[in-house]
């Protein structure tokens, strides 16, 4: 999926605010017996510079987010239980003279 974000205006007068475009990549497998479903998922994102009077100003850090669930039907019940973890870098905000880098 690639998602466009276009430019806006935050406050009247201002310049035109152009939050980053995103761009992820999911990945989707399944396993399945009788009574037993087994689901995982893997994301990845990226996200372009966002840009503020003509200048780079935040950047957003790629994003990894992995997903299991496992759901048993029995004969009168069905139970599931599902995990997932999220892996991020560090966001990047850029002032004129230098970039700085955050948790």
């Amino acid at each position: 999926m690639y998602q466009v974000n276009g430019k806006y205006e935050p406050y009247a007068g201002s310049d035109k605010y152009d939050p980053g475009d995103v761009l992820s990549v999911n990945a989707t497998a399944d396993w399945q017996s009788d009574r037993t479903t087994v689901t995982s998922e893997v994301t990845f994102a990226a996200y372009s510079d966002d840009k503020y009077a003509g200048g780079k100003i935040f950047k957003q850090s790629t994003q990894l987010a992995g997903r299991l669930r496992i759901t048993h039907s029995g004969e009168m019940i069905e139970f599931g239980a599902g995990v997932s973890y999220l892996l991020r870098g560090r966001n990047s905000i850029y002032s004129l003279d230098r970039e700085l880098q955050l948790f």
